[in-house]
């Protein structure tokens, strides 16, 4: 592998675009001082993002390698390799610089194609070319290799050889093996937690088997108590008929007894004046004796008063006794005429069928009067005997034929069919639980999801983000934590090293800052922080990176966002470095701020924090949507599964019950034809 050619546009020294061929037999570039010659190199190493913008002797940073001879903005730089196969085949990495107001933006193309600079380092890994290594040697660094310690010959030499990427590679598999055992060990616990859940569960589907058990046996119960109930009603509303008779006859004789109660009262109404009149006349010994008869039969007559009145109220209620009754009675008198009109039916049906049988006499009787002139004739008798036994010997064989070997042929095969159609039935009944298990556990684990979701947004993000982002207010971007995506790999570093800034919320300036906090004081609401990008501190052009074991890159370079957020990103990270283990941030504490894979964080004033590593850690970007995602697309195959074999299952039981149809038709069929056969049989030996 070599490099075949150079395109350098706008870079450096470079103004106009300049294609520059490496030939076979190339060994050295020559030129006066200030030509250009190590701009060659710096162009190279600005390409493959081998090497910082200081390094590449830029004091402003990226955007002064941009040539400052024209008026354009940017500058690109393209590297082919050759790598010297027998098909001549190329690989080309490209950088693109861009200057912007905010600062710069760089792209990065691997074949033509955007990529990242993890990607384009992955690339150029394959082919042993890595930032760490030694794959161009800059002005001095001979000078350092010699007058180094032995120490860092060595690593050096590891550097060149290629191991110390492999001793890199070697502790991050050891530490990612023992993440996923730990893991292993938590899926054992849960997997312990879900056999004790399914043996709970087993328990009650016993349960539930036994309730549904008696269940079936109370509906029966219930259904034989209703039975027993209309009996007991009918027999009822027989002694209530019964008891209204009675009542209506005890109601006439005690309207007898009150028109002769009221006659007697008349009477004694009569006697009363009469003897008030004597009393006038006889004078005040006969007044007083009269008053206290008079008192008598006042006493006498509320008594009897009170005698029709309660006769009254026993004549009432046998009324509405008699009034139920009546409605009792009518609505079996309906069924009554209901029944009757049925009986008038049959009865129809009755004479149609007497008159049906009178016909089959006066029939019977003329195939008797044809017998008897049958024996008159003995030569047509044993022509027609001849005839009718030839006949029922040709109906008795196709009868068998039909019996022996039609019919069980087919009744067999229909048995079969039946049976098939029915395992079939099983079997897809079987698959259609099973799908509605899934779906329900899809159904189960989404929800799950989705309030996972809310609560992050309510209560991960905090009340007065949520606020912020659902008042709409224009020019309010988003928290950090929704503008990046991670790598996998680098997520819970990051998210430790953002920690409470994720929740900061960009915003375009201090005017739409302004007004978003007016809103949570408004409405009372938890505070809130927002970064407004045009009063935000730019990001330097380059960050050294230092080349030590362990050193991944700055924790900002291992994010990928929209470069106009580049300033926000810097303001929450600065120049936080991320690195493997803790062994690698001793080395560098004090001089950075450090995060470790595993979360500890060392600050550069000596502070360090770590610890357990938190669960349910917000994602980046759409991480979080990810699973849902799956989940959901999982529910939906799984309902259109659901829905083909639902219809295959009543599909199946339709062509069940044509089979059922067919089989009882068959039968019908069997059975009718040995009944003719009897017939003819019985026939037969009458006729003999």
């Amino acid at each position: 592998m070599y490099i075949k050619r150079l395109e350098i546009d706008n870079f450096k020294s470079f103004a106009n675009k300049v294609e520059i061929p490496f030939l076979p037999g190339f060994t050295a570039i020559a030129g006066m001082n200030g030509s250009g010659k190590s701009n060659i190199i710096d162009s190279i190493l600005f390409a493959l993002g081998l090497s910082s913008a200081r390094a590449l002797r830029s004091e402003k940073g990226v955007a002064d390698l941009i040539s400052t001879h024209n008026n354009r903005n940017e500058a690109m730089v393209k590297v082919v390799f050759d790598l010297d196969d027998d098909i001549g085949t190329e690989i080309s990495f490209a950088r693109r610089v861009k200057k912007s107001p905010s600062g710069y933006t760089s792209t990065y193309y691997l074949n033509d194609k955007t990529v990242t600079l993890t990607q384009m380092h992955s690339e150029l890994e394959k082919y042993s070319i890595t930032p760490n290594s030694y794959n161009v040697i800059m002005q001095g660094d001979v000078v350092s290799l010699v007058n180094c310690s032995s120490m860092e010959k060595r690593k050096f030499i590891d550097e060149v050889a290629g191991t110390a990427d492999f001793d890199r590679k070697i502790e991050a598999a050891t530490n990612e093996l023992e993440a996923v055992e730990g893991r292993v060990q938590d899926s054992l616990l849960v997997m312990g937690e879900i056999n004790s859940m399914l043996e709970k569960l087993a328990e009650e589907r016993e349960v539930a088997l036994k309730y549904q058990e008696i269940k079936n046996q109370k509906d029966e119960l219930e259904g034989q108590i209703t039975a027993v109930k209309y009996f007991n009603f009918k027999k009822t509303l027989e002694l209530m008929h019964e008891n209204i008779l009675k009542a209506t006859k005890d109601k006439k004789k005690q309207e007898i007894e009150v028109e002769q109660k009221q006659a007697e009262i008349d009477k004694k109404k009569e006697e009363y004046e009469d003897i008030c009149a004597k009393v006038k006349a006889q004078g005040e010994d006969k007044q007083l004796e009269v008053k206290k008869l008079v008192e008598e039969k006042k006493s006498e007559i509320q008594r009897k008063k009170d005698s029709i009145f309660h006769t009254d109220k026993v004549i009432n209620s046998n009324n509405k006794t008699i009034y139920a009754a009546k409605n009792a009675i009518e609505g079996f008198n309906t069924k009554n005429e209901e029944v009757k009109l049925a009986i008038a039916e049959k009865e129809k049906n009755k004479a149609a069928l007497e008159e049906n049988i009178s016909l089959k006499k006066e029939e019977l009787s003329r195939i008797l009067s044809e017998v008897t002139g049958l024996n008159q004739t003995a030569d047509t008798y044993i022509q027609k005997r001849n005839a009718l036994r030839k006949e029922l010997d040709v109906l008795k064989d196709e009868e068998n034929n039909l019996i022996k070997e039609k019919l069980p042929n087919e009744l067999e095969d229909l048995k079969t069919l039946q049976k098939l159609v029915f395992d079939d039935i099983d079997k897809t009944k079987a698959q259609i639980q099973d799908d509605m298990r899934s779906i329900q556990l899809a159904n189960k684990k989404i929800a799950e999801l989705e309030a996972n979701k809310r609560a992050f947004r309510t209560f991960g993000l905090g009340a007065g983000v949520e606020t912020i982002m659902q008042s709409k207010i224009q020019g309010v971007h988003a928290p950090l934590s929704q503008l990046a995506d991670v790598d996998s790999e680098y997520t819970y570093a990051i998210n430790e090293a953002l920690g409470g800034r994720s929740r900061f919320i960009v915003v375009e300036d201090e005017n739409v800052a302004s007004r978003a906090l007016e809103i949570l004081k408004s409405q009372g609401k938890d505070r809130a922080t927002c970064l407004p990008l045009n009063k935000l501190k730019p990001a330097p052009n380059n960050l050294p990176l230092p080349k030590l074991d362990g050193v991944i890159d700055f924790a900002i370079n291992l994010i990928d966002f929209d470069d106009k957020y580049i300033k926000a990103f810097y303001f929450a990270l600065g120049e936080t470095l991320v690195v493997d283990n803790m062994q690698a941030a001793k080395k560098l504490m004090g001089k950075y701020r450090i995060v470790t894979l595993d979360g500890e964080i060392f600050e550069k004033s000596g502070a360090i924090t770590g610890g357990a590593k938190r669960k349910n850690a917000p994602a980046f970007g759409k991480a979080d949507d990810r699973e849902l995602e799956n989940y959901k697309l999982r529910l939906n195959e799984l309902e259109e599964t659901y829905k083909t074999r639902e219809n295959k299952r009543l599909e199946l039981e339709q062509k069940f019950e044509k089979i059922r149809s067919d089989y009882s038709n068959a039968l019908n069929s069997l059975q009718g034809a040995k009944y003719e056969y009897s017939q003819l049989l019985s026939g037969h030996e009458q006729f003999e």
